[in-house]
């Protein structure tokens, strides 16, 4: 989490296969993720989508601990 809050990043590594140089070597990449933090949103919905779910909202504290729903 950035030091103001108002963004959090994550990486996160994928392993795609064998490596073309090296024996017994997978090939890795390291892949990074961003996405700003905001206090409000907004959700486009189209009138043939059902209105059953809301984003559930977290505080910043709260994010490492939040399970996924």
């Amino acid at each position: 989490m950035s030091p103001d809050g108002d963004w959090i990043g994550i990486a996160y590594q994928e392993n795609v296969g064998e490596h073309p140089f090296e024996e017994n070597e997978e090939q890795r990449y390291i892949k990074f993720v961003r996405g700003d933090i905001s206090s409000s949103h907004s959700i486009a919905e189209s009138s043939s989508q059902a209105k059953v779910s809301k984003i559930p909202w977290f505080e910043p504290n709260q994010l490492i601990i939040a399970s996924r729903m």
